[in-house]
This record gives structure tokens, C-alpha cells and sequence, in this order.
């Protein structure tokens, strides 16, 4: 293949679009090999002998097959097909379209020698039986082989020629060298689970609505709205998710955190995380992320901002049920900004107050 790709580029004129056309037309000439089994095309065949062949899967498409005429030529002239009712009318294209279906039956005719040529001892041919409703005269290549041995579609032997055990008269190979021992299997590695931090919180007591659900969804679909309190005003959504998180916004402790306190902190929202600890594949989301840089651009201090639309009685419950969540994500903003301090934020909506940790 190297050999003739570089010959085509001999050529100084060659696209990468027409290498890999060269490459899809190449045919490589390749020796059948000794005492082997080999699967390949009728068409990757061409040219080689092999000591028993076997057809298993012999094509019962009617040939040819009018919707892969789409090109009709004649004399001086080249054009797209028009529908069937309409080459019917102009009798130029029904001597086109005669030519193309001879052209196809002659080369179906060409692949069906060259797959029955290749055997040098024995050709074993397999052909499905023939459906009930198939018309005795349909133009196959299977329908072809068994008119052309008198097959009644029943199944068994139809046709047999020589001696069936003609492989007894065969003597054995010998192998001239051992073939060597298979390599070893390196040790299993364990894939990595994927673990979601958010599922890392105790499960007991947790139970939730659908609606609790689609509400606690809601809420932070509103959140992610709000960019900076001191630039543009939020657009928040005219419902019950919207009109909560706008009274949140309300609340002094809420409301700093969306108060850009300089230029040089960087605002992330829903914030996509993947990292290994502990062996472990963590892959989560941050629903808010503050990043600020010093003078040189360095992150030197990451806040991680995450809303909880739990119903909870106090901070304790709240944070019971989070502490694992939030020390995943400290570990992971960690690792990925070593040397910057990283303060972890829950933001509780039912009780609307702010907790660091």
C-alpha cells in the first residue's frame, strides 16, 4: 500500500480524496498460504487457487436491480435517469437501460466464474432453499446454479461430481517448524467505574416527589440564569422556580456570592469535572465555579458553589448528607489548582442560607 500510494504522489497531482479512492480500487496479489483458511470476497479472490473452496452465502438478488440505475449514457449523450414510467416513453433510454442490464448480467455472470475457478480439489457450493413464492425464473446467481443442476428447491445434496472422499488420497502436511506458543495475557486491568459525586450522599430518608424533583431541576435551571448581581439584571423564568430563586436573591449572605468582588475572578456555570481519585473515576458537575487569578493569571483561590433544593430542618442535616459530595469536589479543584485555597459553598434553598465549609 505504501508502495503504491507513493507512486501516486509521484504523479504531483493527487488529493487526499483521490488516495483514498486509489487505496479502495487496490488490488494486492498475495499468496493463499499453506495449510490455512482464509475468508475473503469473490473479488479479493481473483487470480488465486485454493485447494477447497466453500460458497456459503451465494447472492438471491434479482440482477440486475433497477434502482442502481441511475446513470443512462448512449451515443453523444450522458444523463441522470428519469423514473420507470418515464425511460418507458423515450425509446433512447430503453435502449439504455437493455444495455445496462446486460452489462450487469454479464459481469454477475463474470464474479460467479471466478468464485466457481478457484478450487484446485474440491468446490462445495451451499444454497439457501428457494422461498415458495419465488418465481422459477427469477434472475439470480442462486436461482442461476440451481436451474443449471435441475434443483427441485428441496434440501440435500443436488448435484455431486468426482468422489466425495477425494481428501483421503491427500497426504498430510508436515510441518517443517512448531508453530510458536501464543504470547501471554498481560494481568486484567480493572476499568474504572465512573462515580458521580452527587451520588456519593446517604441514600436513607431521601426519598423525593417527581415534583420535588422537576422543582429542584427548575431551581437550578434559574440559578444558572444569574451571571454577576452588579451587570446585567437575570432574566428568570415567570414561575415558581424563577419567583424563589429571585427572593433568594434577596437575602444578603445570597446575594454577595453573586456579587463580582473584582475583574479578575472568573465566572463558570454547570461546569463539567472528570478526574481519577483514588483509582476512582470521578465525573460530576459544579453548578457554580469562581476562579480568581492573581496579577500573573494563576488561580490563587477556587470557590465552588453548589444550591441544594433539599427539605431539610438545619445546616447539620443539610450537610450530613452532602459532606462526602463536597469533599469529592474539593479533592478534585484540588488537584486541578495545586496551591490555590479552595472553599467549598452549599447554598440551601429551603432555608435559605448560605454554609461554608
Amino acid at each position: 500500500i505504501i508502495a503504491a500510494l507513493a507512486s501516486l504522489d509521484a504523479q504531483g497531482t493527487a488529493s487526499p480524496r483521490e488516495a483514498a479512492d486509489w487505496i479502495e480500487r487496490l488490488e494486492v496479489s498475495q499468496n493463499p498460504g499453506v495449510a490455512a483458511v482464509q475468508v475473503m470476497t469473490i473479488h479479493k479472490s481473483k487470480g488465486l487457487g485454493f485447494d477447497v473452496v466453500i460458497l456459503p452465502e451465494v447472492p438471491n438478488d434479482s440482477i440486475p436491480s433497477a434502482q442502481y440505475f441511475d446513470v443512462a449514457e448512449g451515443a453523444g449523450w450522458i444523463t441522470q435517469t428519469p423514473p420507470k414510467w418515464a425511460r418507458e416513453l423515450i425509446p433512447e433510454m430503453r435502449e439504455a437501460e437493455e444495455a445496462w442490464n446486460a452489462s450487469q448480467r454479464y459481469e454477475a455472470f463474470c464474479m460467479l466464474y471466478v468464485a466457481l475457478t478457484r478450487s484446485k480439489r474440491g468446490l462445495y457450493v451451499l444454497l439457501e432453499p428457494p422461498a415458495a413464492s419465488q418465481d422459477a425464473d427469477k434472475p439470480s446467481l442462486a436461482n442461476w446454479l440451481a436451474r443449471s443442476v435441475s434443483s427441485d428447491g428441496q434440501p440435500g445434496t443436488v448435484y455431486q461430481s468426482g468422489s466425495p472422499d477425494w481428501v483421503e488420497s491427500i497426504s498430510a502436511a508436515i510441518l517443517t517448524r512448531e508453530s510458536p506458543a501464543p504470547p501471554p495475557l498481560p494481568a486484567a486491568v480493572p476499568r474504572r467505574e465512573r462515580v458521580a459525586p452527587s451520588s456519593l450522599k446517604p441514600r436513607e430518608g431521601m426519598a423525593r416527589s417527581v415534583s420535588g424533583t422537576r422543582f429542584g431541576n427548575e431551581v437550578h435551571a434559574a440559578f444558572e440564569q444569574v451571571a454577576w448581581l452588579d451587570g446585567t439584571r437575570p432574566a428568570l423564568p415567570l414561575n415558581e422556580a424563577g419567583r424563589k430563586v429571585a427572593a433568594l436573591l434577596e437575602i444578603p449572605g445570597i446575594r454577595k456570592l453573586f456579587e463580582r468582588s473584582g475583574p479578575d475572578v472568573e465566572l463558570l456555570r454547570e461546569q463539567p469535572v472528570d478526574s481519577i481519585v483514588g483509582g476512582k473515576w470521578l465525573s460530576g458537575t459544579i453548578d457554580r465555579l469562581h476562579l480568581h487569578r492573581d496579577g500573573s493569571g494563576t488561580v490563587i483561590r477556587v470557590e465552588v458553589i453548589d444550591f441544594k433544593t433539599d427539605a431539610v430542618s438545619d445546616q447539620d442535616e443539610l450537610l450530613l448528607r452532602h459532606a462526602a459530595q463536597m469533599d469529592a469536589y474539593q479533592e478534585v479543584m484540588g488537584s486541578a489548582y495545586p496551591g490555590a485555597d479552595v472553599v467549598m459553598v452549599l447554598v440551601s434553598t429551603s432555608l435559605g442560607q448560605v454554609i461554608t465549609l
